[in-house]
């Protein structure tokens, strides 16, 4: 079975997954797309969705 204790490198992925999915929220909340459901594809992909993130497209909002 797999050990999460503090000192085991399982513990130290799992939380650098965490934060890259965390960072890819944040990048795609400043490009206009919603902070929630970023944070569910950044704690689903990681660095997965770090690179979507970036390589998506800042969304346009209407005017009106």
């Amino acid at each position: 079975m797999l050990n999460f204790t503090p000192n085991s490198p399982w513990f130290l992925l799992l939380g650098i997954h965490c934060l890259m999915g965390a960072i890819a929220a944040i990048v795609a909340q400043q490009k206009g797309y919603r902070l929630e459901k970023w944070l569910l594809y950044g704690l689903l992909g990681g660095t997965i969705s770090l690179i979507w993130a970036i390589t998506l497209k800042k969304q346009e909002r209407d005017q009106t």
